[in-house]
Formats: C-alpha cells, sequence, structure tokens
C-alpha cells in the first residue's frame, strides 16, 4: 500500500495527437480508464450505470481536463472481509490512511515517519478524511 506499490508512470504516445515530452503529476484513478477510452474512441459511456471514474483524455492530448484533487485506494487483503482492509486517500503531496497515519510522501516516499500533529497537518488530514469518508466501500 505504500506509494511505491501503488503509484505507477503512465506513458501515452499517439503520433500527432500527444504533445512529445510533455510530463503531468495529475492523479488518475484506475477508474479513470474506462471513461478516457470512451472519449478518445467516441463512443458514449453506458447510462445504466454509474461510471466512478473521469477522463483524461484532454490531459492525453496535451489540455487542462479536470485533474482530480485526490485519489482513494481500498484493498481488501483477504478477500471481501473486514480482515486486512486497507484504505487511503491521497493528493499530490499528502496520503492519508484510515488509520490516522499521515505522511508527505514528497519527501517521504518510503512511508517511514508519520506526521505528528501541527496546524498544517490537521488541515491536510480533515481535508483527506472527508475524502475518505466520499469514496469509503466497504464490506
Amino acid at each position: 500500500m505504500n506509494d511505491t506499490g501503488t503509484r505507477v508512470p503512465l506513458i501515452a504516445s499517439w503520433p500527432g495527437l500527444t504533445p512529445a515530452g510533455k510530463v503531468l503529476d495529475d492523479l488518475i484513478d484506475f477508474s479513470d480508464f474506462f471513461p478516457t477510452l470512451c472519449e478518445a474512441a467516441r463512443c458514449q459511456l453506458p447510462k445504466d450505470r454509474i461510471i466512478d471514474g473521469r477522463t483524461f483524455f484532454p490531459q492525453v492530448i496535451g489540455h487542462q481536463g479536470m485533474p482530480r484533487e485526490w485519489v482513494f485506494c481500498h484493498y481488501w487483503k483477504n478477500g471481501r472481509t473486514k480482515e486486512g482492509v486497507q484504505e487511503f486517500a491521497r493528493d499530490t503531496r499528502w496520503k492519508l490512511y484510515d488509520d490516522g497515519k499521515l505522511y508527505d510522501i514528497k519527501n517521504d516516499v518510503l512511508e517511514n515517519s508519520p506526521l505528528g500533529e501541527s496546524e498544517e497537518a490537521a488541515t491536510v488530514r480533515k481535508r483527506l478524511q472527508a475524502a475518505l469518508e466520499a469514496a469509503r466501500v466497504g464490506p
């Protein structure tokens, strides 16, 4: 669940459409691939289901798009049981686990030192806790 296991690079290459050499730090969730591929293929998203993802196709072709403010990760270690469940919400700098541990992942990529209390940490914790609660799916 640490950042080295859940954050991976994404390379997009579509000659004539994607700008060469552009690097973005936008957050993308796995659920964003379906709407992105639908937009790239110019097809409609299904109307008979809830689509949690959002397209990042504008970013692929060099436009601003609507980057995510945070992403959520939920992991069932032992299948769909409460035992071994881990969750976190993160933005481009901070990561908050469901157990309350907060990390500054720009400065602690291996997540060795959870942050203590400070005014900044309290503000970040409140914002990411709201994200955790908004996204929580639970068994």
